[in-house]
């Protein structure tokens, strides 16, 4: 693995991921507990769908932590391993990873792309009617 092509893209995600983890963490007051802060949703979409899955409880809560820190690393993992065959496959694989991350974000926000519960009106009666 003394390849430069891997270790380029592995090592800019690992550089990249602690400035990441700042800035989610610091926008956490951008609402002012008026609204939940987009930012962390966007940037780490997989921890925070795990999260809603699996709770806060126990181990899954240590498994949502190591995917805060590990999911841009794979990232970086994945875009090295297929810059190993060249840089048009690293290119691909990059776009599969955007492609990916969007459509996590989407699953986050389920409400802003068609889904979810803004589309579904349901009657509400009284007791009293």
């Amino acid at each position: 693995m003394k390849n430069p092509r891997f270790w380029v893209p592995v090592a800019a995600s690992v550089l990249v991921t602690p400035a990441l983890l700042l800035l989610a963490v610091g926008s956490a007051g951008v609402g002012h507990n008026r609204s939940e802060p987009l930012l962390p949703h966007v940037l780490f979409p997989f921890p925070l769908l795990a999260l809603k899955l699996l709770g806060d409880a126990g181990p899954q809560l240590l498994l949502v932590l190591l995917l805060w820190a590990a999911q841009y690393p794979l990232y970086g993992l994945a875009v090295g391993l297929a810059a190993r065959r060249g840089w048009g496959l690293a290119g691909a694989a990059l776009v599969a990873i955007l492609v990916v991350h969007g459509l996590a974000v989407a699953a986050e926000f389920p409400e802003l792309f068609g889904g979810g519960a803004a589309n579904v009106t349901v009657p509400v009666r009284s007791a009293f009617c």
